[in-house]
């Protein structure tokens, strides 16, 4: 057997027992024993959701639940009196340190050299991908105004700025929103949406003004609650314009968790290497009375060529993140791209420390 085989047959073995190993967390992950018990109301609020823990809250009507029921009421436009005007529910200005690891700050190639025929060619170095940890910050404001009865319009702005102290190369983004969430039925939503998005490194710049229409539906069965989400989303680039549909499924189950799948589907763009499908799955949950969420995606990407070769990549993530102090998340993964064209076949360890923002 000659070493290429070799390598290529261990790879293969290496990535099948990983997978098995993943599947084995995950189900460890979600029959873990608990140390104190998971109601299904608890399992909707550490999903993260608003809507779902307002559903759950209705549903179960746990002691002590009358204020924390007001206050989604509130935020959800419940509480505004017809003939009022717009009133402001809440104000939010947040900063908050990042800490993490790109495998790709500099939007570079994957490798350092490539075949065209009998060919090979060398890639410079200086457009090889540089990886290595980052640091920099993240300040965020909201402000939320009920503006009529079950109708709130939320604004939203973000920036933020990171650098690669081992490269001195540092990456921005900005953006900004504008959504009117609309509390049409008893436990039915619509979100209308508008925004804009600026990012930029070296080698890559991105800005983006978008639309999007989307809503979610509360309902419950015999293993839980659940909250089924739906969006579509048009972008609009100076290269390409593009649409996405995304839908997907959170569900509290009492004594696991929070569980969420979805799907999503891009456009696909003549000429342009883009995400074109994807799946999601993930599962948080106490795990020593620490709040940790796992997570595994896959998606493909396609439309783009290499040197008149059409180019196909199929890209998997594993992640990992726990709550490690009250105000600190730390988070590792693995992620790893399959492509046609050999040239952009990759590996590279995800990496993130998430600390609660300072208020102000």
């Amino acid at each position: 057997m000659s070493p290429l085989n070799l390598i290529k047959m261990l790879s293969i073995k290496l990535f099948n027992l990983f997978r098995a190993g993943t599947a084995i967390l995950l189900c460890g992950l979600a029959t873990a024993p608990l140390a104190d018990p998971l109601p299904v109301w608890k399992s909707a609020i550490i999903s993260g959701s608003q809507r779902l823990s307002f559903f759950s809250m209705l549903k179960t009507k746990p002691p002590g639940h009358e204020a924390y029921l007001k206050r989604l009421m509130r935020y959800d436009g419940l509480m505004h009196r017809p003939g009022q005007g717009p009133q402001k529910l809440l104000s939010y200005v947040g900063l908050k340190p990042l800490i993490g690891y790109d495998s790709n700050i500099n939007n570079g190639l994957p490798g350092d050299e490539f075949n065209i025929g009998k060919f090979t060619f060398r890639t410079d170095e200086e457009d090889q991908a540089k990886a290595g940890m980052t640091v920099g910050a993240r300040a965020t404001g909201t402000l939320l105004y009920s503006v009529a009865p079950a109708h709130v319009l939320k604004f939203s702005a973000y920036g933020s700025y990171e650098f690669a102290p081992e490269h001195s190369l540092s990456k921005h983004a900005v953006g900004a929103s504008a959504c009117l969430g609309s509390h049409v039925a008893s436990y039915t939503w619509i979100d209308s949406c508008a925004g804009v998005r600026i990012a930029e490194k070296k080698n890559a710049s991105v800005e983006e003004v978008y639309a999007s229409l989307g809503g979610s539906q509360a309902f419950a069965t015999g293993w839980g609650h659940h909250e089924a989400k739906w969006a579509f989303k048009r972008s609009f680039r100076d290269d390409y314009p593009k649409s996405y549909i995304n839908l997907g499924l959170l569900s509290a189950v009492p004594d696991v968790g929070a569980l969420y799948t979805g799907v999503n589907w891009g456009e696909e763009i003549a000429g342009k290497h883009t995400s074109r499908w994807g799946a999601t799955a993930s599962i948080t949950r106490p795990v020593f009375k620490r709040k940790t969420t796992l997570s595994i995606s896959y998606g493909n990407f396609g439309g783009g060529s290499h040197f008149g070769e059409p180019r196909e990549d199929n890209q998997y993530n594993v992640n990992l993140k726990s709550q490690v102090h009250k105000n600190v998340a730390v988070s590792i993964g693995y992620s790893w791209n399959n492509s046609n064209v050999a040239f952009y076949d990759e590996n590279s360890v995800l990496f993130g420390v998430d600390v609660k923002s300072i208020s102000f």
